[in-house]
Parts: C-alpha cells; structure tokens; sequence
C-alpha cells in the first residue's frame, strides 16, 4: 500500500522538476544611440511609464543615453534603455502625450533625472510591452536659478502653513463656484513656492478628486472620495497674494478637470467595437451637464505675477497611488497607503522591490512603487519613480534594485510563460539591468543650458557611474 502511495508522489515530484528545468537565456548586446529603433523604443518607453503613473507630472524623454538588447523569438526585441528624462509642466492626470508637454524652463527650476526601462517590442505581432521601469529624478539646485533668476520666486516647504492656506481657500473657492455637481477634496500638493513683489505671494499646484458630498454639503461634512475609475481628476494651479502691511488678497485657482478613467476606458472600447466591425445592441445613456474637458477657472483682476508652479527639492512626487485606493491624506499629514492586491507577474520580475507603496528612505529620498494594476492589455510593468534632493544637498543614496544590501539577488528561473498576445510564444525573460555602457552611445558634449550643466556635473547620471 506504501508502494502505491510513494509512486503518485514521485511521479508528481518529476513533473515539478521538469517545469522548473533551467531555461536558457537569449545574449545580451550592445545597441546604438542612434539608431532608429532603439530612439522609437524609448519614445515608447516613456509613454508608457506617464501612462503608468498616477501622481506627479509627465516625464519628457531628453536623451536616449544607453541601450541594450536582447533578441526573442522571430521578430522580437527586450530593450534595456537608460533615459535622460526632464520633468514638464503636466500633470500625468492629464494624459497628456509627453511630446505635447513642455519642459519646466529655468525659472520654473527644471527636474531632471533618469529611467532605466526593459521594454519588449514585436513590430510583426504589434506588441510594445513594458515590463519594469526605475526612475530618479531630482531639481536643479535653487542656488543655480536664483544666480540666472535672483527675481523668480523659490521652493518651499509644502508643510508650511502658508501652503496649507493656499489649498484651502482655494479648494473651497473651486468647489463653490465650478458647474460640477460633486465636491471636491485634496489628493495631493505637488509644488509650491514664494516670491516677493511689492509684497509676498504663493502659488501652489495640487491633484483633487471627486467625492461622494454634493454641492450643498457643508465643508466641514466628511466627505469620501468615490472609487478611483469612476471620479473626475483634476489638477489645480492656485495663488494668494499678502500686501507689505500682511492683508490677504483674493485667491486665484484654475483647476484643469479630467473624465473619469472608466468612461475614458468605455469609449476606446465602443471606438475599437466600432473599427473592427462590432455591433453593439446595447443601449447606452451618456447624460452631461457641462464640458468635462475643458478648465474651470477662477481668477480675480487684482494681480498677476509671472511664472506659476515651482518644483519643491526633496519633495515626494509620485507616482504610485492605486486606483483603487482611497487616500486618507490631507495637508500636512502623513500618508498611508494600503494595498490588497494579488498579481500574478511574467517571468524576469524579481529583481524589483516588493515592499510598501510609498516609503521615505534616508536623506530625504521619497520613493513610491508603481504594482498591481494595468492601464493597458496586458501590461503589468513593475516601476518606482524616487525623487531626491537637489545636488548640493547631503543624502543616503537607497539601494538599487539589482544591487540590494546584504548582496545581490540569486536569479531564479521560473517556468516559461505563454505570451497571452502572441499565440504559440513565451514571454521573454528579462534580465537583471546590464551595468556596462554601449561603445555606440557616446555621451554628447556639455551643452551650455542649466540642464545641460547640471546633466554634465552630477556624478549621479554621469555615463561612467
């Protein structure tokens, strides 16, 4: 009887060792700055991860500075890129094509930074997958500006009590005097900034949700914010003005309002029905009072002062709130994010942090994780976005995702997974990040533009670091 028992187990043991067999991976090569295919994979790159990202603003690919590839299949590529990228003034809640959105000049203090992304394309099969990304970017040291600008207003502090101000009067002005039949409430305070005129002013710039309150509830009712696919968005740029003497003016706040995603989702849907011959029988009642798309602003006459956002060094930007997630964040509080996901990942992922949502890690690195939910068809990238203080200030650089502390990762080679778009083909399997630079990708010459200098001067994204 023991003998019948032991066999099925054995045999069950077998099948398991052959499913774990080692898989053989494709060789890594060197690939060309220049080349065309590499500068359309990393176009695509930074498209989707904006299209990935749920907090902060659109990333603008500034240079392709490293490329590496992997061979898969017939038709198939895995890029490793290393993008220069520069921050631009929209918000990602926009969904904006970054090419459309233009990069913060000088006196806005520029961002800067860098991605590594691992991007599989197969033009035959139509198929552009990200599969992880990680991004560090940081502002331009506000010494830099103030010798180029000494009159242009500079980064503050988003706790201070000013910014809090700010965000108030004008949120409630917003919600009192916009056409929408919700509430809105405080996702959260992306930049803010001071400067003096003739007295002191403020300007802010923040992400709002829809609530579940109506217009005629009260301000001080607490109100929930609705379920994330289902709210409008919105980001809001807002200002206060103090006289010499201290007097408040008016609050100015213009708040751009964005459909929510599921109905954004519903429409490709009937669109891509419609392109491919589907017919739908379906009655469908799209009933609106206004104009989702367009800004609803509120100004008064009494002042205005040039440039209006500003980037705060070492803030949190980020980057990876879950759509189905409720923030339960205000002001000057601390953030907490819960998760309750389970997601299953291709091959190749596990070199990528599993850990909190969000974290402040040491010498004012805020990082955020980007997990567990797809904007498009089968992409499930896994990607972090870390902002760091500026250059010129003290920090402890985080690990890496493929230099932990305490060693590296041991790979594991899990079982070949079926490529859910292309019938009869595994997903490729990605590889740990190379660290070597491409001899095709030579790094340009200094330009003579702040971002240029500072790209050229920080040891972080030199070439050889």
């Amino acid at each position: 009887m023991k003998h019948c028992m032991l066999l099925p187990l054995l045999l069950a043991l077998g099948c398991m060792y052959v499913r774990a067999a080692p898989v053989a991976h494709e060789d890594i090569e060197e690939g060309s700055c220049e080349d065309a295919s590499a500068l359309g994979a990393a176009g695509l790159a930074i498209t989707k991860i904006n299209q990935d990202r749920v907090e902060g603003y659109v990333f603008r690919l500034h240079r392709l500075s490293n490329v590496h590839v992997t061979r898969h299949g017939e038709s198939g590529t895995v890029f490793y890129l290393t993008l220069d990228v520069v921050e631009t003034n929209c918000s990602v809640l926009s969904r904006k094509d970054w090419k459309a959105c233009e990069a913060r000049p000088t006196h806005d203090t520029p961002v800067y930074g860098q991605c590594k992304a691992a991007i599989y394309i197969s033009r035959v099969h139509r198929v552009v997958r990200l599969y992880k990304y990680d991004c560090v970017i940081r502002p331009v040291p506000g010494g830099r500006v103030h010798s180029l600008c000494p009159g242009c207003p500079s980064p503050m502090g988003m706790q201070h009590a000013e910014v809090q101000k700010v965000v108030t009067l004008s949120l409630e002005k917003f919600n009192s005097e916009n056409e929408l039949p919700n509430r809105f409430s405080l996702l959260k305070v992306q930049r803010a900034r001071a400067g003096v005129a003739t007295g002191m002013y403020y300007i802010v710039e923040y992400t709002i949700q829809e609530t579940n309150c109506t217009k005629s509830a009260a301000s001080t009712d607490k109100c929930t914010h609705m379920e994330w696919d289902s709210a409008h968005k919105g980001f809001c740029k807002a200002s206060i003005y103090h006289t010499l003497t201290g007097e408040a003016g008016k609050t100015d706040v213009k708040c751009d309002i964005y459909k929510p995603e599921a109905a954004e989702a519903e429409k490709k849907h009937h669109i891509l029905g419609g392109a491919i011959g589907h017919r739908d029988t379906h009655a469908h009642s799209h009933d609106h009072d206004h104009d989702h798309a367009k800004s609803h602003t509120h100004h008064n006459n009494t002042r205005k002062h040039a440039g209006d956002s500003d980037h705060q060094g070492g803030s949190g930007h980020r980057l990876g709130r879950s759509p189905h997630h409720t923030p339960d964040h205000q002001v000057g509080s601390s953030h907490r994010h819960a998760h309750n996901h389970s997601h299953e990942h291709g091959p190749g992922h596990g070199h990528f942090p599993h850990g909190k949502n969000h974290s402040h890690g040491p010498g004012g690195v805020h990082e955020h994780h980007r997990r567990f939910y797809t904007t498009r068809a089968h992409d499930h990238p896994i990607g972090r976005v870390r902002v760091l203080p500026d250059m010129e200030q003290p920090m402890t650089l985080p690990s890496f995702p493929d230099a932990p502390v305490g060693g590296p990762v041991v790979g594991v080679t899990l079982p070949l997974k079926p490529d859910p778009q292309v019938p009869g083909q595994t997903e490729p399997t990605i590889r740990p990040f190379p660290k070597a630079i491409s001899a095709s990708c030579v790094p340009p010459p200094r330009g003579d533009s702040l971002v240029e200098k500072v790209f050229a001067e920080d040891p972080l994204f030199k070439p050889a670091a």
